[in-house]
């Protein structure tokens, strides 16, 4: 293929893996589509989401550091480039957590007890790195476009687990991705080695903050609908957000009452 069939992939996370009660309650992971020619265009708008939150050139975009003003500014700015396309999974822990465990009576007693293991930190990752990777593949073959993914390199994540993961996959039936559009493995690079990392960083969090929010201040779904407009929708007939381009893990009646406001987007 030529370089105008080469789809750049960058992923960031938002919120912990960790299946701990007082991690956070939602782990999102979010990836920030862009063709190879447009790479000049994405650092563009990188460039310009910096000097519009008042970030030297030099200086690393997180979102962690905007002011409320700043990060809608930002998330406004995704909203309308269209260049650029967002994929997010959101895993939500808590409700997986009740689905791995069964509730009986035992003699007038309710016992809880689990069906299964809970996930590790380093499965978590993966699994929801999986319904990602599924989606980005999906885009790929539409684009007619092999792919190039930069992941955000994570604390105590380590390339080989990865590279076993992607070995597994592979194998097993049950996995969507289209692998011909994916001929390598995934690269654990660091915001300061690839620049457009950033973007991930600022999508992951937006998103992230619609299902975590602040401690403070509660959730924030005003950046989801402002990104909205390039996050996929999916390729065929009515557009489904929360089957393509914003995928909440588990989707079913418990996860849809707690976010009824996804169904409006």
């Amino acid at each position: 293929m030529s370089t105008q069939n080469v789809m750049h992939v960058f992923i960031d996370e938002s919120g912990q893996r960790s299946p701990s009660a007082k991690s956070s309650d939602y782990f999102i992971m979010s990836a920030v589509l862009v063709m190879e020619t447009r790479l000049d265009h994405a650092r563009q708008h990188l460039a310009e989401l910096k000097k519009l939150t008042n970030r030297k050139p030099d200086h690393l975009l997180h979102w962690k550091k905007l002011s409320p003003d700043h990060r809608l500014v930002v998330s406004r700015q995704l909203g309308s480039y269209i260049d650029l396309g967002y994929i997010s999974v959101v895993a939500c822990k808590r409700v997986l957590a009740n689905q791995a465990q069964a509730t009986v009576d035992v003699n007038g007693e309710s016992i809880t007890f689990p069906m299964f293991p809970p996930l590790s930190e380093d499965e978590a990752y993966l699994k929801t790195y999986q319904y990602l990777l599924e989606r980005i593949s999906w885009v790929a073959e539409l684009a007619n476009a092999r792919v190039d993914i930069s992941i955000e390199h994570t604390i105590r994540f380590k390339a080989k687990t990865l590279r076993e993961f992607e070995r597994q996959i592979k194998q097993d039936a049950s996995c969507s991705a289209k692998w011909d559009q994916l001929p390598h493995g995934a690269k654990l690079r660091s915001k300061k080695d690839e620049d457009l990392l950033q973007l991930a960083d600022v999508v992951a969090s937006g998103i992230g903050a619609a299902f975590n929010g602040h401690p403070k201040n509660g959730t924030d779904a005003s950046h989801v609908r402002a990104m909205a407009p390039r996050i996929w929708k999916g390729p065929y007939g009515t557009p489904k957000m929360t089957t393509y381009g914003l995928k909440m893990h588990p989707w079913n009646d418990a996860t849809k009452r707690l976010h009824p406001w996804l169904l409006s987007i």
